[in-house]
């Protein structure tokens, strides 16, 4: 696989036979892999989903003993595992080390193919983000608050994962939201005080708390103008009326 972000990678796997072969020796030197038959691979068993960062067990049938390449395929990397098999069926399992992207994982020996989905784990960072990042406390004006949860490997968490958002004005903690998390992103609207002040959002989930965002809630004059125009259209109202013959 070529391009930005890609890599190659080539593992060595002996696979551990279920079917016991004819005592012998199991071919996994160069020497050896050069002489020896190689395996027809009928068909790869593996399971529908599984947990980023988990091994993977895979149940390979083929048409006999000898080598075989399988090629473990995610969005950024290819990864050659070179297998031994003795007895037409044999389990071997993907490293962990080559599971930690969510997504669809391909497992292809050429003759068959396999695809397993991958799913985040359980949340280990949330950041967050506010904006915009100046509101007027009117108690109608508002900002968006967003949390960005990720596993241990950088992975966006699943969609539907709960995630509260929280915010700190003048020492006391409110919840705004338990919001779920679309496409990576859990967000919710924060409606504005009446108390100018810096507010502060932070977001949670089980015992992962991320760090904190500032949004500024600045006093306005839009009341206070409002009322100054009606005061004068009476104003001027009565004058009139007092001209009046």
């Amino acid at each position: 696989m070529s391009g930005i972000g890609s890599r190659s990678r080539r593992s060595l796997v002996r696979a551990l036979p279920i079917i016991a072969a004819t005592p012998g020796v199991v071919a996994c030197g160069a020497d050896d892999r050069a002489t020896a038959t190689t395996a027809f691979v009928i068909d790869i068993d593996a399971p529908a989903g599984a947990i980023a960062g988990e091994a993977i067990t895979l149940t390979i049938s083929t048409d006999g003993d000898g080598p075989f390449d399988l090629v473990v395929s995610d969005a950024l990397a290819a990864t050659t595992i070179e297998v031994d098999v003795a007895g037409g069926i044999a389990e071997i399992d993907i490293p962990p080390r080559l599971t930690t992207l969510s997504g669809a994982l391909r497992i292809d020996s050429g003759e068959s193919t396999a695809t397993v989905i991958v799913s985040p784990s359980q949340v280990a960072a949330i950041d967050v983000a506010v904006g915009p990042t100046t509101i007027t406390a009117d108690g109608e004006d508002s900002t968006m608050g967003l949390a960005l949860p990720t596993d241990a490997f950088g992975n966006p968490l699943a969609d539907g994962t709960e995630i509260d958002l929280l915010t700190i004005d003048g020492g006391a903690v409110s919840l705004e939201a338990e919001a779920a998390v679309r496409s990576g992103v859990a967000t919710t609207a924060i409606r504005s005080d009446f108390d100018a002040g810096a507010v502060e959002l932070f977001a949670r989930s089980g015992s992962v708390t991320s760090s904190t965002a500032r949004y500024d809630e600045i006093a306005g004059d839009v009341v206070s103008i409002g009322w100054e125009v009606r005061r004068k259209t009476q104003k001027t109202a009565a004058s009139r009326r007092c001209e009046m013959p």
